[in-house]
């Protein structure tokens, strides 16, 4: 069966003059099935909405809500107890109108989107993102999200994610949203993925402040998309421009940028009223720079300011066409350098000592180094060892001239 966008198709393609065979192989169907929607012989399908069949329950639903909220929560009770009114069904009704679970047919109205859509307000996220130091470390950051105002709550970062730290943070930050007050709308329900770190003891937490736990579907990042792309924003706007020394050092840079996008108030709709406002102020005043710099250049009555002569060569320093430079990202030589180090940390998993994080931290380092210089390693080391069996100096990584 067809529907009926798809038989006004095929009846337009008809019109033009196209052929059975072309149109069939363009739709992908059956010659017989494209002559019957020609002829009109074809049933066309429709969608109608079927209405749902009442439930042997729906009469007794009104008592059974009255007993539960008496105390009586027993599903085999309540089920005795309607039986004796006259009910005829299973008990395995009774047991899902105590969990609150709707029939099968009206289960399946609602999704993931409309569920995130209608109760953002009142939701969290939380994640962990891993970032690498200079010395090799991972060290885990754990942060929370607010779904409706995207307000970011920092709960820190350690190099071991134990039970208990994880729990103390969640149990900081309810402390932090009792200290509201009761006019502030309160939080129902909190999403995270499946991680181990993310324990029985972390959930009960929540749970014991009336937030439901939702769990995220296997491999599905998508369903957690709010802490996916704060974690994006976080890394391209921050750690990818900085290299990090220590634990206390990513404490102290996120802290910082959490704050930063934490006195964002200003809607987009003004921010981008001021950046329209902005740039044209910006392009009015090269405009004019550049007019003024080429009426200095062509004529000789007219000598430029010593404060233009300064701004031009900080622009130009090279004495080229006056443009603006564009400058290297901060770091951006260090973090390439480093990439190599940051690689190998990944697929390797590490070393199991302090003397071998040493080693690699000086292999690694001396690597590096001499491909910056285009200097052979495999000599480099080859001479280190003659020194060390003969008692000689060590050679130097400085760069030979």
């Amino acid at each position: 069966m067809l529907e009926v966008e798809t038989r006004f198709m095929i009846k337009e393609m008809y019109r033009k003059g196209i052929s059975i065979s072309e149109i069939a192989r363009q739709t992908g169907r059956d010659r017989k099935t494209i002559r019957k929607a020609i002829q009109g012989e074809l049933i066309v399908k429709r969608k109608t909405a079927v209405e749902p069949r009442a439930r042997k329950l729906d009469p007794y639903t009104d008592y059974l809500q009255a007993r539960m909220k008496e105390g009586v929560y027993n599903a085999r009770k309540l089920y005795r107890e309607i039986t004796e009114r006259g009910y005829s069904g299973g008990v395995t009704q009774v047991i899902l109108e105590r969990q609150g679970i709707p029939p099968a047919p009206q289960r399946g109205k609602s999704n993931w989107r409309t569920f995130l859509y209608h109760y953002k307000q009142q939701m969290l996220a939380c994640d962990f993102l891993t970032v690498e130091t200079l010395g090799l470390h991972t060290v885990y950051i754990l942060f929370f999200i607010e779904l409706g105002t995207r307000g970011v709550h920092f709960a820190g970062c350690t190099t071991h994610p134990e039970q208990a730290w994880v729990t103390q943070q969640a149990r900081q930050l309810t402390w932090t949203f009792q200290d509201r007050g009761p006019e502030a709308q309160p939080m129902r329900f909190l999403i995270h993925d499946r991680d181990t770190k993310f324990t029985r003891s972390f959930d009960r937490i929540f749970l014991s402040e009336g937030i439901e736990i939702v769990l995220a579907p296997y491999r599905a990042p998508k369903a957690n998309a709010s802490a996916e792309r704060w974690v994006r924003s976080l890394r391209e706007e921050c750690l990818d421009q900085l290299l990090i020394i220590n634990e206390r050092h990513l404490h102290r840079v996120v802290r910082e940028f959490v704050q930063f996008l934490t006195k964002r108030v200003l809607t987009k709709a003004s921010t981008n009223k001021y950046r329209y406002l902005i740039s044209s102020v910006a392009r009015m005043g090269v405009f004019i720079a550049g007019t003024y710099w080429v009426a200095c250049c062509t004529t000789t009555i007219v000598k430029p300011p010593d404060w233009f002569s300064r701004l031009i060569e900080f622009f130009n320093p090279t004495g080229a066409s006056p443009r603006f430079r564009v400058w290297e990202p901060t770091n951006n030589s260090a973090e390439r350098a480093l990439r190599h180090s940051v690689i190998w940390r990944r697929s390797s998993h590490g070393t199991q000592s302090d003397h071998g994080s040493r080693f690699v931290e000086r292999i690694l380092t001396v690597v590096e180094t001499c491909r910056q210089q285009q200097r052979p390693v495999l000599d480099f080391l080859h001479d280190a060892l003659i020194a060390y069996h003969t008692n000689q100096p060590a050679p130097s990584l400085l760069p030979v001239h």
